[in-house]
């Protein structure tokens, strides 16, 4: 069934050895467990005064046999099947890490996030029952021909009736996977609700009002919702196993009476069958298939996640070899031209535009909000491909994208890593010190051991963090957007009067978008940019 089908090809990939270890194992298990049923109704026929201590000695074994077997495979199941797990989140993390700006940003953190933590705990969740479902499917399959053997006719009727019990299954797991889908749109909702309380908190504190509105309306009706879709949901589950179970007893007693009629077995055989029939985990086996129904829900959004990375825009693997004390002379972009996917006729492009910066040039980006600075920004580092037109460096046609590691950026909405990774093993601490005194960062953090010793900042001291991190690598090109925005006016002066004009010295290359006009005649060049366009 799809659903089985979907986690199996997700575990198994590639990893076929494993999966025949796990099959010798659950054969073994199997044969095991038709020998003890084989063994306990041979002594039921024994004399009371015959020998049985051969048959005794075989049941020991068989149990014992039973019992290794069962903990390997266990062992080798649970284990294999983390490992696996654990490469699928990596190659999860692996494509998402490779992969363009834009196509990022079009799949959206929350179901990356909603990937790599709700859906993969729910394939690890069953990881412990994968290896007693591989078990009991086997032994189950021995029991079949054991029935076969002892009656034909009974065996087709046995299947005949499993049959009926399977579409009723398949049927439910059908009508399981369409409420699961409902409860994952009201859980998404909800967990918006969750992000802009957290990103709302000093909006609402402030107004009462505000405050209730959202709870009654957004927060207490979300929740609400998914309390409904998970009652159904248990309430369907529930119901699914009890009418399977039900069903199932209902033709167990059906084929009891139509055995005798229908064949002309004798009562020691249709004894045997309703032993063999009650010592079947059939609860089992409709709960577990249950279980991998919900599991498979989230192997799907593993694959369609999958999708997304391969069918949008792929990177390029291949980069430009990145040397120290690189110097170049100047980058050129010509005819550059950019825009944003959208069913909008108004969707907004940048370009075509042309820009030449010299190295050790301090440009500045000006132009009002919503006028594609920060989308320059992202082009000319390559963050953004172009959609028309041409870069060179120094007078050679280039992808800037290979060229990405020329540029050292402290965005709007940078993140701060509490490590200066891509430095290891060259850091000298003494020198990151220093350079936290000079942002007035000493009484706030230090760097020791190989990183800072705190993050907890006001966002303008992230800010200066950000700095001396863009100043320890070292690029041959920085890029500032709103820098000195969260600054207070000793560290906007200094960062214009002081530190740009320091980095030209050294020989490197500054791109700044600011609104700051007391400051312009800091920089070689100034750009505007409006509607797009270069002025």
């Amino acid at each position: 069934m799809p659903a089985v089908n979907n986690l199996w090809i997700l575990l198994l990939k590639k990893h076929r050895p494993v999966f025949v270890c796990m099959i010798i194992m659950s054969l073994l298990d199997g044969m095991c467990q038709l020998l003890i049923v084989g063994i306990t109704y041979k002594v039921i026929e024994i004399p009371s005064n015959a020998n049985s201590f051969r048959l005794f000695f075989i049941f020991i074994l068989a149990v014992l046999i039973y019992s290794v077997s069962q903990k390997i495979n266990n062992e080798l199941v649970i284990d294999f099947i983390e490992k696996r797990i654990a490469e699928i989140r990596l190659n999860v993390i692996d494509n998402v890490r490779s992969t363009y700006l834009r196509t990022y940003e079009s799949i959206g953190t929350d179901k990356i996030y909603t990937s790599l933590t709700f859906d993969i705990k729910a394939v690890s969740d069953i990881s412990s029952t994968i290896s007693l479902t591989i078990r009991v499917f086997l032994g189950y399959g021995f029991l079949l021909f054991y029935m076969a053997y002892l009656s034909l006719t009974a065996f087709v009727i046995f299947i005949s009736i499993q049959v009926l019990l399977l579409l009723f299954t398949l049927y439910s797991q059908i009508r399981l996977r369409a409420v699961i889908k409902e409860i994952r749109e009201t859980e998404k909702n909800l967990f918006e609700s969750f992000r802009h309380l957290f990103d709302g908190f000093k909006e609402t504190r402030l107004d009462h009002k505000k405050n209730d509105d959202f709870y009654n309306n957004s927060l207490k009706y979300h929740t609400e919702n998914v309390r409904r879709e998970k009652i159904k949901e248990i309430k369907y589950i529930t119901g699914a196993y009890t009418a399977s179970y039900g069903i199932w007893i209902y033709l167990m007693v059906l084929l009891i009476f139509l055995i005798p009629f229908a064949t002309e077995s004798k009562i020691e055989v249709l004894f045997e069958y309703i032993c063999i029939i009650m010592y079947m985990s059939i609860s089992f086996i409709v709960q577990e298939i249950m279980r991998f129904t919900v599991a498979s829900i989230s192997v799907q959004r593993f694959y369609e996640l999958e999708q997304e990375l391969t069918i949008l825009d792929q990177e390029i693997s291949t980069t430009a070899e990145e040397k120290d004390n690189f110097k170049f002379h100047n980058i050129s972009y010509v005819d550059i031209k950019f825009h944003y996917e959208s069913q909008s006729r108004y969707a907004f492009s940048v370009g075509p535009l042309s820009l030449t910066i010299n190295a050790g040039e301090i440009v500045f980006i000006v132009g009002g909000n919503g006028s594609g600075k920060s989308t320059l920004v992202k082009l000319i580092t390559g963050l953004y491909n172009i959609d028309s037109g041409k870069v060179f460096l120094d007078g050679k046609e280039i992808q800037i994208s290979q060229y990405r590691w020329m540029f050292s950026p402290i965005f709007p909405d940078f993140h701060l890593f509490d490590r200066l990774y891509g430095l290891s093993g060259i850091i000298d601490e003494k020198e990151v010190n220093n350079m936290i005194r000079l942002m007035k960062l000493e009484k706030a953090v230090q760097f020791s051991s190989g990183k800072f010793t705190s993050l907890d900042l006001s966002t303008g001291q992230k800010k200066r963090l950000a700095m001396v991190a863009a100043m320890m690598e070292n690029k041959p090109i920085f890029i500032f957007d709103e820098w000195a925005a969260d600054q207070d006016p000793h560290f906007r002066d200094y960062f214009y009067n002081t530190l740009l004009p320091m980095f030209k010295v050294k020989g490197k290359t500054v791109i700044a978008i600011t609104h700051d006009d007391r400051y312009f005649h800091v920089a070689d060049k100034v750009v505007k940019l409006e509607y797009g366009k270069l002025y």
